[in-house]
């Protein structure tokens, strides 16, 4: 076993079942694959996900964890509403979620917010950071004075007020994945849905944001999916992980019981391939 030194996260008190669930994001049974072949001649690839079933309650942070083809990517697509599930249903509280026009998904996307891998290729490079941080309030239709909240949501990244005139290439990797996480957090979502916010960051930037986004979960009571292959990581900011190997959930239980204690060959595997952290 792979010498360990993590910083546990901060333990939060479960809510009982009828608490989760009018507040909860889940998702029901889901399987899907991806069609191949010509449009006359469709035929299914092997499935990306099969029967899987997840709930992320307000407040917790869940690491959503695997090796690159596991699914993850495919699931948090379908947690957006980006992708149409083969089977299975997605639930924000008690409303059925399913892609569909912008404005039938409104609503859904103020409360839902995604964290994109990289910030530098998914942020216009063309526009600044003011109009960027901006740009969902104007998009969703979200009340208020916007450029109070654009100077708020920096703020609460950590980015001063005069970064607002510069464009995405003059910042550092770090400052762009705090203008990318202000601009999630600038509708005032429940849930913050992240695809390898840290993968290419160095330690130091990498520690930074994770500890950011465990203070905005713990002060905002935001529901928290991080996708990672980096158990590491996903030790240093979520209570409890979830496994993909094949499509498929191997194995869940809390962070640091999975690496300690790994069950499935999948988990083992991801521990195994861990970095030996100094003490």
């Amino acid at each position: 076993m792979v010498p360990l030194t993590v910083v546990p996260p901060p333990r939060t008190r479960s809510a009982p079942p009828s608490l989760i669930l009018p507040g909860s994001l889940r998702a029901t049974g889901i399987s899907h694959s991806y069609p191949v072949g010509t449009r006359r001649r469709r035929r299914s690839a092997n499935p990306a996900l099969t029967g899987v079933t997840v709930t992320v309650a307000a407040g917790e942070t869940v690491g959503l964890v695997g090796r690159s083809g596991s699914g993850k990517s495919t699931l948090l697509r379908v947690l957006l509403a980006l992708e149409r599930p083969t089977a299975g249903t997605i639930h924000l509280g008690g409303d059925r979620i399913q892609p569909g026009s912008a404005r039938a998904l409104r609503s859904f996307r103020r409360r839902v917010q995604y964290v994109p891998q990289d910030p530098a290729a998914s942020l216009d490079p063309r526009m600044s950071v003011d109009r960027l941080v901006r740009e969902p309030l104007v998009c969703l239709d979200v009340a208020g004075n916007h450029r109070n909240l654009v100077r708020t949501a920096l703020d609460d990244v950590g980015l001063p007020a005069s970064l607002g005139a510069h464009r995405v290439r003059e910042l550092s990797g770090g400052q762009a994945q705090r203008v990318a996480i202000a601009r999630a957090l600038v509708t005032a979502p429940q849930f913050l849905l992240a695809d390898e916010p840290v993968s290419g960051l160095d330690p130091p930037r990498r520690n930074r944001v994770l500890d950011l986004l465990a203070e905005l979960a713990r002060e905002r009571r935001l529901g928290l999916v991080f996708v990672s292959h980096d158990l590491h990581a996903v030790a240093r900011l979520c209570n409890r992980s979830i496994v993909l190997h094949s499509g498929q959930i191997v194995e869940t239980g809390t962070t640091l019981d999975l690496l300690h204690r790994p069950g499935h060959h999948a988990t083992r595997a991801l521990v195994e391939a861990l970095p030996v952290l100094p003490a």
